[in-house]
């Protein structure tokens, strides 16, 4: 968890939602079924990472996945993961885990 927002590839805001299907919410999820475009601050993980070195990442953030690890993979920072544990939401990106030189668990939702 960071108090400086969400996980994003970018700092800024951006709208989520709304979660149209029947499966139970889970933390990951912005707002609840039926309900409306819900507004997120955002924070650069590619930079957060570079200004607080290696680390151990879990990451389950809902299909944000891909292009936060994209933008890893184009600033360098990937090479400061140790280990990813990453849960995929649509498909497996084989082109993005070749890139990457740390052990990598993975599951598809």
């Amino acid at each position: 968890r960071f108090d400086d927002g969400h996980v994003g590839a970018r700092n800024g805001t951006i709208g989520v939602g709304p979660v149209t299907d029947d499966r139970t919410t889970s933390p990951g999820r912005i707002g609840m079924i039926g309900e409306g475009t819900k507004y997120v601050t955002c924070f650069d993980f590619s930079a957060w990472l570079a200004n607080h070195g290696r680390a151990i990442v879990k990451m389950d953030i809902e299909g944000s996945e891909y292009g936060i690890l994209e933008k890893l993979v184009h600033d360098g920072t990937h090479k400061l993961l140790d280990m990813l544990l990453v849960e995929w939401h649509f498909h497996r990106p084989t082109e993005i885990l070749e890139q990457l030189e740390c052990e990598v668990e993975t599951w598809i939702y």
